[in-house]
């Protein structure tokens, strides 16, 4: 049966988290923290109270928190978000009030998240970390190795247990294998010509038919070009989806294969842009003047994650794959 990896050089073996990638992106847009808690609350705010010592500061004013949010990664709060209240800062104790209150008590050790001012979830009119790493998703490509055993007189090779129906628009190339160990450049397998090959959809099994150009025996790859977002690990195993990586809310969240700060240089122009609407539309200037000048460096470099492809021609290079088998792969971001 053909194996389906994702493949190293492009995409990481293992995958990141939703949770991975805000870790990078929070920081890029403003004040972010991850924490975790040091003392259960107790008293008629406990449901309310985010406690650790990481946030004592007995010279910090009440207002130190004001428009941050708060967001909750483990236990039963797991996917819980709420503003800080306004004034809600105790410095000597190291405790945040938040505007709504938990479902579940929140005991020491729980982490959390405080972002500003973006909330990790869409919070009414402001957007959300995890919105903008999700639209970043579905604009950014990754590459998936198919491999196939060749064998003898055998011109056509099924596709049809992909976990999606596979589009000639998808296939980036189909190449030979390299000899493990090869350096030379004459020996660096260049794509099969599209010529000796062909992608027959009957709307039921589609499959790959061949004119000549492999040899039995061998193991060809197809490179598949797909969109991180429909590419996803669910409790470790990858597979076709069509909505992204869920929110994380267990101990083995969704992962997609791909680096982190690549999704996280494309979503942070989303993250500025609404930022801006959003404080245009309140009438602060002071808020618009913050991140406006940052826009279009930011776009520059989300624009060349999306579209940069690398050298062509002899630009190549062995990267390491799964199991211990290597690639020749272009040289870029991906």
């Amino acid at each position: 049966m053909p194996i389906l990896v994702p493949t190293s050089g492009s995409t990481p073996v293992t995958g990141v988290s939703i949770t991975d990638i805000r870790r990078v992106l929070g920081p890029k847009v403003g004040p972010w923290s991850r924490i975790q808690t040091t003392s259960t609350p107790g008293g008629p705010d406990a449901l309310r109270s985010v406690i650790s010592t990481r946030m004592r500061d007995p010279a910090g004013p009440r207002t130190k928190y004001d428009g941050r949010h708060a967001f909750i990664t483990t236990g039963d709060n797991a996917g819980f978000s709420s503003r800080v209240f306004p004034g809600g800062f105790d410095g000597r104790s190291g405790t945040v009030l938040l505007s709504e209150p938990f479902v579940a008590e929140l005991p020491s050790g729980s982490t959390v998240e405080i972002s500003g001012p973006l909330p990790a979830i869409s919070d009414g009119d402001l957007f959300g970390l995890n919105d903008a790493i999700r639209t970043a998703l579905f604009n950014l490509d990754i590459f998936i190795d198919y491999d196939v055993i060749a064998v003898a007189s055998q011109v056509r090779y099924s596709v049809a247990d992909l976990p999606w129906t596979l589009t000639r628009d998808e296939i980036e190339g189909i190449y030979p294998p390299v000899s493990s160990g090869s350096t030379a450049a004459e020996t660096i397998p260049r794509a099969y010509s599209r010529s000796c090959w062909d992608l027959i959809d009957d709307g039921e099994a589609p499959y790959l038919l061949f004119d000549g150009g492999v040899t039995a025996g061998e193991t060809f790859f197809v490179k598949i070009r797909r969109k991180a977002a429909n590419w996803v690990s669910v409790n470790g195993t990858w597979g076709a989806s069509t909505t992204g990586p869920a929110d994380e809310t267990d101990d083995t969240p969704d992962q997609v294969a791909i680096d982190a700060e690549r999704v996280a240089a494309t979503a942070l122009p989303y993250c500025l842009e609404r930022l801006v609407e959003y404080f245009r539309g309140k009438g602060d200037a002071a808020g618009v003047q913050a991140y406006e000048p940052r826009l279009d460096e930011a776009r520059t470099t989300g624009a060349i994650q999306r579209w940069y492809r690398g050298l062509r021609g002899n630009g190549r290079q062995r990267v390491d794959a799964v199991g211990g088998r290597s690639w020749w792969g272009s040289k870029g971001l991906w």
